[in-house]
């Protein structure tokens, strides 16, 4: 599965990717242009984990990592209310190049005390994407194995239904 993170600089992009592998977060430098890991979620699944890079500078860079992805996954801060208003753009460039991915809406540092963001912007955002919300911090790893978990399996059904689909099709 082809799974890209977007959002603004400094949400935690990269963190929620190292807490969930090594479930620790170094220090870390901003990430230029994307990095890519793989990754073995079961049996079934190996993950293509696409980070891109959130500065303003590679904004025309970060929609080519969209075309044929499985999943976009959209980060936001909490503690950075301009973060969540970026991730508009994010997401009609996927609808352009990757119109049948499935999109996460990640909210990353809630661990701090401080939120910019209104649960009803959340919940305007997660209608307007149709996508799934998770609450995470890459800092403690609260929620950030189930986050990951529920991307295989949300993914491993909407396969499941395509080849069922597919099948009938066939038979008709």
């Amino acid at each position: 599965l082809k799974v890209v993170f977007a959002g603004a600089s400094a949400v935690g992009k990269t963190s929620i990717i190292q807490q969930y592998l090594n479930n620790s977060v170094l220090q870390i430098n901003p990430t230029l242009t994307a990095s890519y890991i793989q990754h073995k979620l079961n049996e079934n699944t190996i993950l293509h984990i696409w980070d891109t890079a959130g500065q303003e500078r590679f904004d025309a860079i970060t929609p080519v990592y969209f075309k044929g992805a499985d999943v976009v996954v959209l980060v936001f801060s909490f503690i950075d209310e301009q973060s969540i208003q970026k991730l508009e753009k994010y997401f009609e460039q996927v609808q352009i190049r990757a119109p049948n991915a499935k999109i996460f809406l990640l909210g990353n540092k809630n661990d701090l005390e401080d939120y910019q963001i209104s649960s009803s912007e959340i919940q305007d955002c997660q209608q307007k994407f149709l996508a799934n919300y998770y609450s995470v911090s890459a800092k403690t790893g609260d929620n950030i194995r189930n986050f990951f978990e529920n991307v295989g399996t949300v993914c491993q059904l909407s396969q499941q239904q395509k080849i069922n689909f597919d099948n009938q099709q066939k038979t008709k």
